[in-house]
């Protein structure tokens, strides 16, 4: 293959100047293999008490939900995630794809699988939900 090198044996594209051997040459997977280095995974996953304060009822207690994984980001495709049949709320996602976060504004049941969702990817993390895994809080609705 020809390189058009520079003066300097350097390969200029754009901005860019590279040796030719940095430069890595990829070539497509064999989809029969199987290899899912570009799909959503989820790897772990931590549920916790938190208190929201910024709605009309006032003050009250919630579950924090942190996935982190691989490829949660979505561009223009949504991104959902489930604790059974629950939809996390307030979902926000890392611009790298490594993790989201979001709130249950009920507590979920023991057992129940954690989900993301997005367009036709649908991932489940291996391991339902254990309630007793959920880090509480001491907070009373008086408190404030």
């Amino acid at each position: 293959m020809s390189q058009n090198l520079d003066d300097d044996g350097f390969v200029t594209r754009g901005p860019y100047r590279h040796r030719p051997d940095q430069i890595r040459v990829t070539h497509p997977l064999d989809p029969t293999l199987g290899h899912d280095c570009d799909r959503m995974q989820i790897d772990a996953y931590e549920l916790e008490e938190t208190v929201i304060r910024d709605v009309p009822e006032g003050p009250r207690k919630a579950i924090r939900v942190f996935i982190t994984g691989r490829h949660f980001d979505s561009g223009a495709i949504p991104v959902m995630a489930f604790v059974g049949e629950q939809m996390v709320q307030f979902l926000r996602l890392d611009p790298t794809g490594r993790w989201l976060e979001g709130v249950l504004l009920e507590e979920p049941a023991d057992r129940d699988p954690v989900d993301v969702v997005m367009g036709a990817d649908h991932v489940r993390h291996p391991d339902p939900l254990d309630r007793s895994a959920i880090r509480r809080i001491d907070w009373q609705p008086d408190q404030g």
